[in-house]
């Protein structure tokens, strides 16, 4: 796909403080995925991340086998059915997840959904839904509609994890030239009309603003309470390796035109007579910069450098972690000094590399797990899992994994506060060989008698 640039960006917002899981956003080699679980506390994130390890893992498996795209995606919608319907019978409880799925090559998007999530696409200045909910409401429009409060959810028709052999259609969709794909959950749509996504995309047509242009407008509509995603695509234009193949060619044939140029000019300088110099106008040769000041302006873009205490560490273990851009209250507001603030700052830093390298290595059966879970303390709880049942869930997730990668950037750091534990933020991208996703993540830090000791995580 010379021709197609993807850009893409995605938000996530929970409006529930103390809820965990909820909606997400997947993207993998153009295949882009929307999931909302649907169930009780845990169960709904069960769901949730069933589909999203499975759709994308059995999709291009499916792919690599000569399948068309349409028929893989049908395929990889079966497995994730039949593997939520399993785990449904299993708990006995029950569960489901909403998905939109959307693959796009050679300017053809392939889509299909089940649920209440949504799929749009932007061309032209026109926007038009490609979606129906399947819910009892859109099939019935005089069904009195339920209350939009925490915990209610829509009566589903189609889903994930419902029915034995659930109605799965895929449909293709000619691109334009340029253009836009909306990937939205219920939360969103529940809020803000067609009319007013169209409105706000023709003010800009950059998915990171669009993205928090929704967000603001739901949470302006009193949708603050609301969990929700969207996703948007953004295609067209020239890709950036073809765009960077040009530019080099572009500067080759300006340096050859600058050569040629000055030799040219030297020899009609030589050509011309001395005493026709006499009258001719001063010919004021360019200013070259000293050289000191070339310097002073590479070093301006030089990148910045990790910190002296742990930069021999960086360089075993952390190819793929970015140092920390900031570091809030080193220390300072309870009596240390800026000393203190910089001991903290790598202490932090190097217990991250050592943890984001140790989930590297729990991929595969014989992945070292008891490294990974000794970052976590004895007190460490998440979505109502304590830390052996966390334990239980990494393990049966690693063994299904070739590979693990994670990359960690924009750190920030604050605390330590009066019951002696540090907050750290960064953007955290995760690969492996079947799931990759990027979010924010959030750790919540203590100083035990053994060290630093993971007590809670969230990502958004």
């Amino acid at each position: 796909m010379i021709i197609m640039n993807i850009d893409y960006d995605f938000k996530t917002y929970i409006g529930v403080k103390d809820r965990e899981f909820g909606d997400f956003f997947s993207h993998k080699d153009n295949l882009f995925l929307v999931v909302e679980g649907v169930g009780a506390e845990y169960l709904s994130e069960i769901a949730r991340e069933g589909a999203m390890e499975i759709v994308p893992e059995a999709f291009f498996r499916h792919l690599s086998k000569g399948y068309l795209p349409g028929d893989a995606l049908v395929k990889a919608l079966e497995e994730a059915n039949e593997g939520i319907l399993a785990e449904r019978r299993k708990l006995g409880e029950k569960m489901a997840a909403s998905i939109s799925a959307v693959y796009i090559k050679d300017r053809i998007m392939y889509f299909s959904h089940l649920g209440d999530t949504r799929i749009y696409s932007y061309q032209g200045g026109e926007l038009n839904q490609l979606t129906r909910d399947h819910t009892i409401i859109e099939k019935d429009p005089f069904v009195d509609k339920r209350s939009n409060s925490v915990g209610q959810i829509p009566v589903l028709t189609q889903a994930l994890g419902i029915h034995e052999k659930p109605s799965i259609e895929v449909k293709k969709y000619p691109l334009e030239r340029r253009g836009l794909v909306f990937l939205t959950t219920e939360g969103l749509t529940d809020r803000i009309s067609n009319r007013e996504i169209q409105w706000l995309s023709h003010k800009t047509q950059s998915p990171s603003r669009l993205c928090e242009g929704l967000m603001d407008l739901v949470k302006r509509k009193g949708g603050s309470a609301n969990n929700m995603t969207v996703g948007i695509i953004k295609y067209g234009g020239i890709s950036k390796g073809f765009r960077n193949i040009l530019m080099t060619y572009s500067a080759f044939f300006l340096l050859i035109i600058f050569v040629m140029a000055g030799y040219l000019m030297k020899y009609s300088d030589e050509k011309i007579p001395q005493e026709d110099l006499i009258d001719s106008p001063v010919v004021t040769q360019p200013v070259i910069k000293k050289e000191e000041d070339q310097q002073v302006r590479d070093t301006r873009n030089a990148p910045v450098q990790a910190p002296q205490a742990v930069r021999k560490a960086i360089e075993r273990v952390s190819e793929n972690v970015t140092a920390p851009e900031t570091v809030v209250n080193k220390g300072k507001e309870r009596g240390g000094d800026e000393d203190q603030g910089e001991e903290l700052f790598n202490m932090i830093y190097a217990f991250l590399i050592e943890w984001k390298t140790s989930w590297e290595k729990t991929a595969g059966k014989n992945g070292d797990l008891e490294k990974y879970i000794s970052f976590y303390s004895g007190d460490f709880l998440v979505n109502r899992l304590d830390r052996e049942k966390w334990k239980q869930d990494k393990f049966q997730k690693g063994r299904k994994k070739d590979w693990i990668e994670v990359e960690i950037s924009d750190i920030k750091i604050s605390g330590p506060s009066d019951d002696n534990k540090v907050e750290v933020r960064f953007d955290q991208d995760y690969r492996s060989s079947n799931y990759s996703v990027k979010s924010k993540k959030m750790l919540l830090l203590k100083k035990e008698t053994t060290g630093w000791k993971i007590v809670n995580e969230r990502s958004t």
